[in-house]
């Protein structure tokens, strides 16, 4: 009888080994999948963030920039510039980097970064006609499709635009 108990107990010993063992695997991968989610969570979450502080950036300097952005051609154009407050959207601390495009657009590049082979840039532009511009390649402006709240194009690149407020619209341009 003694032989017999030792051989159950052994039986629930090894059962509750294996339980454990089952458990802690599951455990683990509860963890690491929660973690990558949690990553790629993170990841949009920042995208997210610079586009909510360009949107808000935007209409607390939205009389500065229009006047800006109508005088493109004048002298005012430099002091409307000067007059506009600092944006700071990335971790450097990127000031407002204004470019003039074909067809009167004023892209202002708010920030940008690069992981690995991948780059990314973000920022906000002057659309005088109000209307989405791909001004990355212009050529593909007719190939914007209707994104959610926006416009998009994919490609070599990936380019997404939305409108902020009249003649303003958001942009982000991915590789």
């Amino acid at each position: 009888m003694g032989k017999a108990k030792a051989r159950r107990n052994e039986k629930k010993r090894r059962g509750k080994k294996s339980k454990l063992k089952s458990l802690q695997k599951g455990v683990f991968s509860g963890l690491a999948f929660c973690l990558v989610l949690g990553v790629l969570a993170g990841y949009d979450s920042a995208g997210k963030k610079r586009k909510s502080r360009v949107f808000d950036f935007v209409a607390d300097e939205e009389e500065a920039l229009r006047k800006a952005a109508e005088n493109a051609d004048s002298v005012d154009f430099v002091s409307a510039i000067d007059s506009i407050g600092t944006l700071e959207v990335s971790a450097e601390g990127e000031s407002l980097d204004i470019e003039r495009e074909s067809g009167g657009v004023i892209k202002f590049r708010c920030g940008s970064e690069a992981v690995s082979s991948a780059s990314c840039e973000w920022g906000f532009y002057y659309s005088p006609k109000d209307t989405p511009v791909n001004f990355y390649d212009a050529a593909c402006d007719a190939a914007l499709m209707e994104d959610g709240n926006g416009y998009a194009f994919s490609g070599s690149y990936d380019f997404y635009t939305e409108k902020i407020c009249d003649n303003f619209w958001y942009y982000r341009i991915s590789d």
